[in-house]
């Protein structure tokens, strides 16, 4: 039995996300790459 990704309908996919189109639009990789950078950012002492 599936969990997550597998179990979601398209309309769940499409509006699961605050991003435009939802996952199915790519915002989890935009996402995590607006996460990730702000980390980066933050690690390299660029956020304060």
């Amino acid at each position: 039995m599936g969990w997550g990704w597998e179990r979601m309908t398209e309309e769940q996919l499409g509006g699961a996300c605050a991003l435009p189109e939802g996952y199915r639009g790519g915002s989890y990789v935009r996402g995590w790459g607006m996460i990730l950078a702000r980390l980066v950012a933050h690690a390299e002492g660029g956020a304060r």
